[in-house]
């Protein structure tokens, strides 16, 4: 879909914008190629805001006012296309900018060759051809795009902070109990750390929106991570139906998890992180393992009560994919026996590692209820980052194989990693700003 639309974009800014006697017409077809160029990096794994290729794209305009060049065109195009992989999070490896450059500046150049040479009367034609042909692509993704402009109409984030982009290109690992872990190392800056990342309750698993964010923010500071896809959730399977209690215990697959990042060359040192869901099974892992260097919760509360709690018991099947008829009770113990906040803290050991805790401002009422009682219950070091303006979701959303959301909110999020945990070489940083 951005590919389309890239090249889509492209075809009309050639035809209105190659030297087309109103000056509005032409700059709108100029504005319309640097779109097309900040799309392509977004294609090659960019996730910058959509204010950085329009501040570029206008300053290169205005210093070229008057010049019709086409050299000069494309240079601004290229200025567009680096300008968003340096900005992305986390920047781009030249290749892959590079990589986006070539692309952009090859098919602008054909476009611009059989555009220069076409009559008018051709070149009219193509740009009706190109409507019709952007008004199928709307037509073809319009529930995406209904999402999309709900996104929007929804979120904090203005358009012009918004980000797109795809996956990055991650490595499968199959666990020893069965799950399936991803592994994704930064391109650029490089710690000898490593983040055991457990998502939310998404289907999606490792691949929701909010858990590419997080992941993102990571990477960033120079973390390689490992994120695991809860049983049940992404590409790991629930257990067998008939299997004992025993079967559905998470903590297995965490542990698993943490001796495979463990093996990974250059990780040293492991801080674990959770989102929502998996805030739990951070915990669970620091009260039977807390030889890790520190942890990190987002959008943690106490989780609800099973009992009684019909909602919960049947999201339990749904998220997980269960199809066939599964007693309720039994998700009630399981949940009890697994997923209860509560039971989890009385085997928490006040010498665990520091804690970071992230609160959002627009998060759903039954989270922000008790989120501030599960951190005073928190025993041990422990320290609040707020972030007044984001979702539980850290303002994201996923349409087809696109995440759209805040790189300026994942920026942000890296840079409180890497200040409350210092260096990773001691608590010290978060021990000095530990919550009362």
């Amino acid at each position: 879909m951005l590919l389309g639309a890239a090249l889509l974009l492209r075809v009309c800014g050639a035809v209105l914008g190659a030297g087309h006697p109103h000056a509005l017409l032409a700059f709108t077809g100029r504005g319309l190629c640097l779109l097309a160029g900040w799309i392509a990096a977004c294609i090659l794994g960019a996730w910058c805001p959509l204010w950085v290729g329009i501040v570029v794209g206008l300053a290169g305009e205005i210093v070229g006012l008057g010049v019709n060049n086409r050299a000069y065109r494309y240079a601004v195009e290229g200025l567009v296309i680096a300008a968003a992989g340096l900005f992305s999070v986390p920047p781009l490896p030249v290749w892959r900018i590079a990589l986006a450059v070539l692309f952009v500046l090859a098919a602008g150049i054909l476009i611009d060759r059989w555009v220069a040479r076409a009559p008018a009367s051709a070149r009219w034609g193509s740009l009706f051809f190109v409507l019709m042909a952007g008004g199928a692509l709307i037509y073809i993704k319009r529930e995406d795009l209904l999402q999309l402009a709900d996104f929007l109409k929804n979120n904090p984030a203005k358009f012009w902070n918004v980000s797109v982009t795809r996956q990055f290109p991650e490595r499968r690992i199959v666990l020893d109990t069965g799950a399936v872990a991803w592994i994704e190392r930064p391109a650029l800056k490089r710690t000898p750390y490593g983040a055991l990342f457990f998502h939310g309750a998404n289907p999606d698993g490792s691949h929701q929106s909010t858990a590419v964010v997080v992941k993102r923010a990571l990477l960033n500071a120079g973390v390689a991570v490992l994120s695991v896809d809860h049983p049940g959730y992404g590409e790991s399977p629930s257990p067998p139906l008939k299997m004992d209690l025993s079967a559905w215990d998470p903590l297995p697959t965490a542990l698993s998890a943490l001796e495979e990042l463990r093996r990974q060359p250059g990780v040293e040192k492991i801080i674990v992180v959770g989102h929502s869901m998996g805030s739990d099974e951070a915990l669970r892992l620091l009260s039977v393992h807390p030889a890790v260097h520190g942890v990190l919760l987002l959008g943690a509360a106490l989780s609800e009560s099973a009992e009684n709690n019909d909602y919960w018991n049947r999201r339990f099947l749904k998220d997980r994919r269960i199809r066939e008829p599964f007693p309720l009770d039994w998700v009630q113990k399981i949940q009890s026996e697994f997923y209860d906040t509560r039971r989890i803290l009385e085997k928490l050991s006040p010498q665990h590692p520091p804690i970071l805790f992230v609160r959002f401002g627009r998060e759903h009422p039954n989270i922000a209820a008790s989120r501030d009682v599960l951190l005073h219950a928190l025993p041990g070091r422990k320290r609040v980052i707020d972030l007044p303006e984001s979702t539980h979701y850290l303002n994201s959303g996923k349409f087809s194989s696109l995440i759209l959301g805040e790189a300026a909110l994942a920026r942000h999020l890296s840079s409180e990693i890497t200040e409350n945990f210092g260096d990773f070489d001691s608590a010290a940083p978060l021990l000095a700003k530990e919550t009362d």
